[in-house]
């Protein structure tokens, strides 16, 4: 795997088909267990090593326990340094423009945050 391209901010929007992509990921992880707190945070609040449950995860759980160890692993494994890249450079195979802004909370349950997304496209027909 190659360093993902470095794009302009305004090139860096989602797909609906990536973030449903990004939701089966999550799921799967749950389900086996396999999303777990590991953050300096949850050594503090006591919940190390506690499994995340699918109805649970938020978006800092997303972003601390899959996006950053994932971009990591992949930039330390081409030996190519530490990337600093978003989950749409990795994912991306180029610029990607916004139709539509979402507005979220880092709190948020993720799944939440999906349903609105799909009814959303279901009703707007995007």
């Amino acid at each position: 795997r190659r360093e993902p391209e470095s794009l302009p901010i305004e090139d860096r929007a989602i797909t609906v088909s990536q973030l449903r992509e990004l939701k089966h990921l999550l799921q799967r992880l749950c389900k086996t267990g396999l999303l777990r707190r590991t953050t300096p945070r949850s050594k503090e609040n006591g919940t190390f090593g506690e499994r995340i449950p699918w109805s649970a995860v938020n978006m800092y759980d997303i972003s601390d326990e899959v996006i950053k160890p994932t971009i990591t692993y992949l930039s330390h494994k081409t030996n190519h340094g530490q990337w600093r890249c978003s989950w749409v450079e990795l994912v991306a195979d180029g610029p990607q423009r916004p139709r539509v802004m979402f507005s979220h909370w880092w709190g948020g349950r993720f799944r939440d945050f999906m349903r609105i997304v799909d009814d959303v496209v279901s009703n707007e027909l995007l």
